[in-house]
């Protein structure tokens, strides 16, 4: 008995782990994956991204992020488990970013937030 359930946790484990492994070369070997690739940044790890980086005391968390900025001047980028997290840092960048209307979806995070908050300023995708 106990070998079949060690046997049935071994191969949830092993599972998930492959099932992990797929959604992380989908993620960096598509369009989007390959460009955030290009920007720089610091390494990160496989299906975990930086996590390990932002994991701890939030000053050492800030540092890190603090040092990244200063190295990887004038945009970097991290991963977020399978989630890349582009920062700009220069205000040329920012005007023109935030003065483009071709971009203008938010991410998974605001639809989280869209049932609460509607259509507003914060979520809206239009003028």
């Amino acid at each position: 008995m106990i070998l079949t359930l060690s046997y049935i946790i071994t191969s949830i484990l092993f599972s998930g782990v492959f099932l992990l492994t797929i959604v992380h070369f989908y993620v960096h070997l598509r369009t989007q994956g390959r460009l955030c690739n290009l920007i720089p940044g610091p390494k990160s790890y496989p299906i975990i991204g930086n996590l390990l980086d932002l994991a701890g005391h939030p000053e050492d968390i800030w540092n890190f992020l603090h040092r990244t900025s200063i190295k990887y001047y004038p945009i970097w980028k991290i991963w977020v488990g399978i989630w890349p997290v582009v920062t700009i840092y220069h205000p040329d960048d920012a005007q023109i970013l935030l003065t483009s209307t071709k971009h203008l979806d938010k991410s998974v995070v605001y639809d989280l937030l869209h049932p609460w908050l509607q259509d507003g300023l914060l979520t809206s995708k239009g003028k």
